[in-house]
């Protein structure tokens, strides 16, 4: 407890020192320098007192226990209250995650794993594999997230067709990526519209109790209400529609008992053109707006000194280029021209493969937890078998 509470109030004086802008994140090489400055600052710790007690206690559950309690309670205040990131700073608890002692509990906790690494290897040579690789995997884990913070880029890149980019934004700042993406083709399906309610007062969609969705084709038809729906036509690309603004639209016609038949388009509009709507009774019918299906950018990767590379960015299918991974995260009708901007997220993080590693042993650890689980079960049976043998048969 003692040096949980310690390492708390270290961080919360250096938080005072450096004014509430938390703690910085070298890139590398520093942080490569700083991460094996750790490791031999904490191993030399280790081994100036392994012949004491106090080893144990370093390496020890009580330890780990108070510090997750620790991480726990800025974990509350990190989910309670909302994170912002201004100058001045704000108070601490809205600023958890670069807090000194939200920082500094992390880094004791990773210490304590690699204490106890050290003293169950110090301790016996026959040390049991499956507490040495779970151990080793969180610490690998944790350690490559914190130092591996300020290595950490992910920019957002929106191209328009038969643009060259070579540039994007990172948190609200240009930056330079070591490619240029040229887009050729931006494709994107979109779910079909159906029809829809809409509540003049609020402007919200209202339920359509009792009835199924209309289908947006010609001959669908159904009951909102008391009155019959029926579709007479639909165009993905309305007669208004200007060549570069496809306009979808759907002709309708309301039949109400005791009333005529009233006719008219429906469209959820565009970049260009308003949306269209019918009146029914104290309700609107509308189209709801179309919903992405599947998104894509075709495009070609320039890099100084390689040849061009065809490739497609897909969602759920990133591209892998030059250290960097290209996510297709989304797109927006284009201001200056016809189409859609394709955003891009360009992420690289050179601390991954020691994440993945870190995971690879903590999922080794849990085959080993099964195996000897498995084994103890086994052991359990040939001793109840030993202690309860079947009667022997009379001759």
């Amino acid at each position: 407890m003692s040096i949980a509470a310690a390492v708390t109030l270290a961080g919360l004086a250096l938080d005072l020192v450096f004014g509430g802008r938390g703690m910085p994140a070298p890139a590398y090489p520093d942080s490569a320098a700083s991460a094996c400055f750790f490791v031999a600052i904490t191993t030399g710790v280790y081994l100036s007192v392994r012949k004491r007690p106090i080893a144990a206690v370093l390496g020890g559950r009580h330890l780990a226990i108070t510090t997750l309690i620790v991480l726990l309670i800025w974990g509350a205040l990190l989910g309670y209250f909302p994170q912002v990131d201004t100058q001045p700073a704000g108070p601490i608890y809205q600023r958890v995650l670069r807090a000194p002692p939200f920082v500094f509990a992390l880094l004791l906790l990773v210490a304590n794993l690699w204490w106890g690494v050290l003293h169950r290897l110090g301790k016996r040579l026959d040390a049991s594999a499956l507490f040495l690789v779970n151990h080793l995997g969180v610490a690998v884990t944790l350690g490559a997230g914190l130092f591996g913070t300020g290595d950490l880029i992910r920019m957002d890149v929106w191209v328009g067709k038969n643009d060259l980019v070579w540039y994007g934004t990172e948190r609200g700042h240009p930056r330079e990526l070591p490619f240029a993406i040229h887009l050729h083709e931006f494709d994107v399906e979109f779910y079909p519209p159906e029809l829809r309610q809409i509540d003049p007062t609020t402007g919200a969609y209202a339920e359509m109790a009792g009835s199924p969705p209309i289908p947006l084709k010609p001959g669908s038809s159904g009951q909102i209400g008391n009155s019959h729906v029926e579709v007479l036509d639909w165009s993905a690309d309305a007669p208004w529609s200007s060549p570069d603004d496809a306009v979808p639209a759907a002709r309708i016609r309301i039949s109400t008992p005791g009333g005529d038949p009233a006719e008219g388009w429906i469209s959820s509009g565009s970049k260009l053109a308003p949306p269209i709507f019918m009146p029914l009774g104290d309700q609107v019918i509308a189209m709801s707006e179309p919903r992405p299906k599947r998104y894509l950018s075709q495009m070609t990767i320039v890099r100084e000194g390689f040849e061009p590379m065809e490739a497609s960015v897909e969602v759920n299918k990133p591209l892998r280029v030059a250290g960097w991974w290209l996510y297709q995260k989304g797109y927006r009708p284009n201001p200056s021209g016809p189409g859609y901007l394709s955003q891009i997220e360009a992420v690289r993080d050179p601390w991954l493969p020691f994440v993945y590693t870190g995971f690879g042993m903590m999922a080794a650890g849990s085959l080993l937890g099964f195996a000897r689980a498995g084994q103890i079960l086994r052991n359990r049976q040939k001793q109840q078998v030993s202690a309860n043998p079947l009667p022997s048969q009379a001759p």
